[in-house]
């Protein structure tokens, strides 16, 4: 029986810890917005990148099409999108100032809502004041913005556990505690 109270403890504890999802292995979706054109990519986020674009209108996704610069990347983490630019040669690249101009990142599904999103970037002008989100979707206008030798972007994704995975890692803990109250007194 106390075994068994044990391991009920250590399966609530263990409900509560994994109850906050990422998006890797989840399908996102990059909208992206220039000029009055309009691409859309959906994918599956993996450990790896999942757009290179390779300058010219190449890469492994609609958004190259527009994203003509070479050597431009975003990548999914769990939590985090990154975007980086590094520069071939003496290639200059910017994004141009044609509204709307900017991506538009959707189905952010984590598990909870988005409450807050966290920008770092090395792009001059780049600042929280264009960046907007809802509780799964992030928009980020690049208008105008200058590309230098190396640059990048990173959005860190903030949300808050539900009530309920808090809820069951107390009673888990609770449980472990009272197993160890109960061990002392005998």
């Amino acid at each position: 029986m106390k075994r068994s109270n044990t391991f009920l403890a250590f399966l609530f504890l263990s409900a509560a810890l994994s109850a906050n999802a990422g998006l890797i292995g989840t399908n996102v979706t990059l909208d992206y917005h220039y000029q009055g054109q309009s691409t859309t990519d959906t994918f599956a986020v993996t450990a790896g990148t999942e757009v290179s674009c390779f300058g010219g209108g190449s890469g492994n996704a609609n958004v190259c099409s527009i994203l003509q610069a070479p050597n431009q990347t975003l990548d999914f983490g769990d939590n985090t999108i990154t975007y980086t630019y590094t520069r071939i040669g003496s290639y200059v690249a910017s994004f141009l100032p044609s509204n709307p101009n900017g991506f538009d990142f959707l189905n952010l599904n984590l598990g909870q809502p988005i409450q807050h999103v966290l920008l770092s970037s090395s792009i001059q002008g780049l600042d929280a004041s264009r960046l907007t989100f809802t509780a799964n979707s992030i928009q980020l206008n690049m208008y105008d913005l200058p590309l230098g030798e190396h640059e990048s972007f990173t959005l860190t994704i903030v949300t808050n556990p539900e009530p309920s995975a808090g809820l069951l890692g107390g009673l888990g803990l609770l449980l472990v505690s009272a197993r160890f109250v109960r061990r002392k007194r005998t």
